[in-house]
């Protein structure tokens, strides 16, 4: 059983990507085999889709990088889940994804003060049966693709899926979140919180009722 230093220099996993999450998760019992290189994070978690309630993972790799992983029912985001037909769907969903991609570090509430800037983003929708899903991959150091082609996909179950790495100047234990993606988009409900480390492995809930207040200590 090799270290996880050791798998990260083997090559095993790409720490400075999106699989960071996938080795914070392995390393804290509660993923395997789920993140194979070359495999896309197509896989929902546990839990089923439920509307109104998305699940925010918070991964601390070392002091200064933090990657975060949001699952949300489509219709949470952009008020629907079928494939964006009329032209008022399509500005919905181009308008909600748009704002995930630019402001994701906002909606987060990431102190500024911490100086994180972006290592690596993937902003993507697929169905429940689509593992071939639209995708928009940042994954160049924080340029976005977006194609429209990559923003619609069919399926009665639709979900919404970031990822995002930051790498840091100012140590993550100094930093806090202060969500607002309540506001940002009126169909979610509750937040599943999760923060995972080498050595810590925590879990809370964030209502609307509470959002206001709400702070996440990394």
């Amino acid at each position: 059983m090799y270290t996880k230093s050791q798998l990260i220099s083997r090559g095993r996993f790409a720490v400075s990507g999106r699989t960071l999450i996938c080795t914070v998760l392995l390393f804290a019992g509660l993923l395997f085999g789920a993140c194979e290189p070359g495999e896309h994070h197509h896989h929902h978690q546990d839990g089923a889709h439920v509307h109104g309630v998305v699940r925010l993972s918070v991964a601390i790799d070392g002091e200064k990088q933090l990657g975060v992983e949001l699952h949300a029912p489509a219709e949470s985001i952009y008020g629907f889940e079928h494939s964006a037909r009329s032209g008022e769907d399509q500005a919905r969903q181009t308008q909600a994804l748009e704002r995930l991609k630019k402001d994701f570090a906002a909606l987060l509430g990431l102190d500024a003060q911490a100086g994180c800037r972006i290592a690596s983003s993937v902003v993507e929708v697929h169905g429940e049966d689509d593992h071939d899903g639209g995708h928009d991959h940042g994954e160049d150091h924080g340029h976005h693709h977006d194609d429209d082609h990559d923003k619609a996909v069919s399926g009665e179950h639709s979900e919404v899926h970031v990822e995002y790495v930051y790498e840091c100047e100012r140590a993550i234990s100094e930093t806090e979140l202060r969500p607002t993606l309540h506001a940002a988009f009126g169909g979610i409900q509750t937040i599943q919180v999760q923060i995972l480390g080498d050595n810590r492995q925590e879990s809370s809930v964030i209502t609307r009722a509470g959002a206001e207040d709400a702070r996440i200590q990394l």
